[in-house]
């Protein structure tokens, strides 16, 4: 108990701030008093610029090009008639912008539930910690690699031409961050694999365990093993889901 009174108290701007640097003290004054509200502005912020910025660089038409180029590896697609297949495309174009739109609401969807695997863990393993406190946990993990990734890459979608950037470029990043770029595109899920030991993906994960000893309150061991488990959990389903949709 004398160890919590002496937790120095951030304010929520200083919270942010220091997630970056002190990440141990950081989230320790989140579970004295976990802030969430400037912090999901600032990402939703960041993630709306980041998503219309590069819909205007790629333009409708580069979305239409991706789009044929996809629908033309599927067989069944041939099948329909030239005015289903137009109607097909241009309601992919039409669904891609607005979810563009909506990207941030998405975000907080997505926060949303990573608090609730971040409480139903700390639960099971005899933690205490709150949902909020756990919310906090997943935000701010979350909160230094996502806004370092989209300042990196709006950066170099400024001086790229359009026809340089395609729409996968969007979810993969300008910014080379992993090996991938090693392996081309003719196996998406060994790609895939290689990608998810991205620098910011790791970095994310890496806060993730010091919020868990931090906020949850659980062993070194403990954290790092249960991060262990949810990253090899979270790149299996990418690769399966990149090995399924080349197939």
């Amino acid at each position: 108990m004398q160890q919590e009174t002496q937790i120095e108290q951030m304010s929520e701007i200083a919270t942010i701030g220091n997630i970056f640097f002190e990440p141990g003290k950081t989230f320790e004054s989140l579970r004295e008093k976990p802030f969430f509200i400037i912090g999901t502005i600032i990402l939703c912020f960041f993630t709306l610029v980041y998503s219309i910025s590069f819909a205007q660089k790629i333009g409708e038409e580069g979305y239409r090009r991706f789009f044929i180029e996809q629908n033309e590896k599927n067989p069944q697609f041939s099948t329909y008639t030239a005015e289903q297949r137009n109607e097909i495309l241009e309601a992919q174009v039409r669904s891609t912008k607005w979810i563009n739109y909506i990207s941030p609401v998405v975000l907080v969807v997505y926060l949303a539930l990573g608090g609730l695997i971040a409480w139903a863990i700390a639960r099971a393993m005899g933690s205490d910690a709150s949902y909020l406190q756990s919310f906090s946990l997943w935000l701010y993990s979350s909160l230094p690699p996502s806004i370092v990734f989209m300042i990196a890459n709006l950066i170099v979608l400024f001086f790229k031409k359009s026809s340089e950037v395609s729409v996968i470029d969007q979810q993969r990043g300008l910014v080379g961050a992993n090996l991938s770029f090693l392996i081309g595109g003719n196996s998406p899920a060994l790609a895939t694999l290689v990608a998810s030991f991205d620098l910011f993906i790791l970095w994310g994960w890496v806060l993730f365990a010091i919020g868990l000893q931090k906020i949850a309150r659980l062993s070194s061991a403990s954290a790092w093993t249960i991060t262990a488990i949810l990253f090899v959990i979270t790149s299996s389903l990418k690769v399966i889901t990149a090995f399924v949709s080349s197939a």
